[in-house]
């Protein structure tokens, strides 16, 4: 993954990783501020303002929320970056738990009945 891609670059990569459709909201919170995409942004700080290289550097976690009304938030935690080898293309999942959350199941509360 390259470093330099926005954070609007960041949502679409976790969309695919997911297995979502891209049909609901997004943003993140980063060191208490948050960040929108520019349609949604309004006061806020646009997501493609903001270099995900910028991002690890200063914070080792932040929080990515898709699907505001189902309030899906997830903890983005950046260990290390490793800097790819030339002509290769890879992305690498170091641990996971569980399975994603389907789209449009109506966040935690639609888990439960």
């Amino acid at each position: 993954m390259n470093p330099n891609i926005n954070l609007d670059e960041f949502h679409e990569i976790v969309q695919i990783v997911m297995g979502w459709e891209n049909y609901h909201l997004y943003g993140y919170t980063i060191n208490k501020k948050h960040y929108l995409p520019s349609e949604a942004a309004f006061s806020n700080i646009c997501t493609d303002e903001l270099i995900l290289k910028d991002v690890m550097e200063s914070n080792k976690k932040f929080i990515y929320e898709y699907g505001m009304g189902d309030s899906w938030k997830h903890e983005i935690v950046f260990n290390k970056y490793i800097e790819p080898k030339k002509d290769m293309k890879y992305l690498i999942c170091t641990s996971g738990k569980g399975i994603c959350p389907l789209e449009d199941i109506g966040g935690v509360w639609g888990v439960f009945k």
